[in-house]
């Protein structure tokens, strides 16, 4: 098992959003910021007007697990991403797909009773 977060840079000025995954925060966020960054969310970065929104974490199986719910996201949102987390290699997400979707589903109902 491993802790992770899912996220989402949301742009203030244009409205397009980047989702991410990562299992350390703040190096992430200082990915997303150096200069050297090539990934389109430098776009919104380079704006200096967004919000950066943790929309899970949790324990994940593993970190093809993290990434298969960060491509949910992706495919099933509008955003800015050019590629899908799983782009050369979808299988565990195909192979995974109704255990993840038991999972994501858990997962909310936890936060509809946190909320509560």
């Amino acid at each position: 098992m491993i802790y992770g977060y899912i996220y989402k840079l949301y742009c203030m000025d244009t409205g397009e959003c980047y989702f991410g995954s990562t299992t350390n925060i703040k190096k992430r966020i200082y990915k997303h910021r150096n200069t050297a960054n090539d990934c389109i969310s430098k776009n919104i970065i380079e704006r200096n007007n967004y919000i950066f929104l943790i929309l899970q974490e949790g324990k994940y199986i593993n970190k093809n697990h993290l990434i298969a719910i960060e491509d949910n996201y992706i495919q099933k949102l509008d955003c800015i991403n050019l590629q899908r987390s799983f782009s050369n290699d979808n299988d565990y997400y195909k192979k995974n797909k109704e255990k993840i979707k038991e999972l994501n589903k858990k997962y909310r109902e936890a936060q509809k009773l946190k909320s509560l």
